[in-house]
């Protein structure tokens, strides 16, 4: 999977995708926005750029769209008092989806990036 992330690269395309990466909150490598912890491939995101006139607040707003559809795929889990209510991310993102592409929308995904704090998920993904 590749994964670049140089705001000031020499490459005109990484910076396409360093910027797109920065409004979607993606921006280290191994702990991005996918349920799983994962980051988004590079090709995911040039694809958006193609399809956006390479403007990376509109391929960031795509791409929420995107993320929403992975994130719907998680069903909200309870044990106990524990409840994880996974369908909320899947929900923002949707929200930032139709929000438009300006920097306002684009902007709020740093909020969205998800975090465990169960303790297991710690101890055994060593975050």
């Amino acid at each position: 999977m590749a994964f670049s992330y140089n705001l000031e690269s020499a490459s005109a395309q990484t910076v396409l995708v360093s910027r797109t990466r920065l409004f979607l909150g993606d921006t280290v490598e191994d702990a991005g926005p996918l349920p799983d912890g994962s980051n988004l491939q590079d090709n995911e995101i040039l694809l958006a750029l193609a399809l956006t006139g390479d403007n990376p607040q509109e391929a960031a707003t795509l791409l929420y769209r995107t993320l929403a559809a992975r994130w719907a795929t998680l069903a909200d889990v309870t044990v106990g008092p524990r409840k994880e209510a996974l369908s909320q991310v899947a929900a923002r993102y949707q929200a930032l989806a139709e929000g438009g592409g300006g920097a306002e929308s684009a902007g709020t995904g740093y909020a969205l990036a998800p975090a465990r704090d169960d303790g297991y998920h710690q101890a055994y993904r060593l975050q």
